[in-house]
């Protein structure tokens, strides 16, 4: 479904497919919030919903996704920090186990994401370091990892 001028929301009813391997709306003009009911995507590797005017926050029911390895948020309006969770000594092939968390940081498989081009602020989260430093550029973040940031009058509005 990539750049197929889809609008509207996300439909939180997407949610309920289980063995769904792929949501590509990457490159539409899809607005509203991620919807959180994405988490029940138990099948998904991919969900790439870059390049349209999502705004809201992450949701951090992401991180519940036992088989993600590619998530793209690039260039939407999302605002507020990446949820990372608690996990302090992440790594992408890490075996979680089945401890109850929130955040991205305990995806077990995640190794491709992209989260430039929003307005994301605070700190970029410990265990999301491993991804290369363009992944979290032209947003409004506060620390010494990230790298061109929008200008603070963008960023303050």
């Amino acid at each position: 479904m990539d750049h197929n001028l889809l609008f509207g929301t996300i439909p939180k009813q997407l949610g309920s497919l289980r063995n769904l391997r792929v949501l590509d709306l990457g490159a539409n003009r899809l607005a509203g919030p991620i919807p959180p009911e994405l988490s029940g995507l138990n099948s998904v590797s991919v969900i790439n919903l870059h390049s349209n005017g999502l705004t809201g926050n992450i949701p951090p029911q992401l991180g519940k996704l036992p088989n993600l390895v590619q998530l793209r948020l690039d260039r939407n309006r999302l605002k507020g920090s990446i949820p990372g969770g608690n996990a302090t000594g992440f790594s992408p092939m890490a075996d979680t186990g089945s401890t109850p968390h929130s955040g991205l940081c305990p995806s077990p498989r995640l190794s491709v994401a992209d989260f430039s081009f929003n307005f994301l602020v605070g700190k970029i989260p410990i265990c999301l370091k491993y991804l290369p430093r363009s992944s979290f550029q032209g947003n409004c973040f506060q620390d010494e990892y990230s790298i061109r940031q929008r200008a603070h009058q963008i960023c303050a509005s």
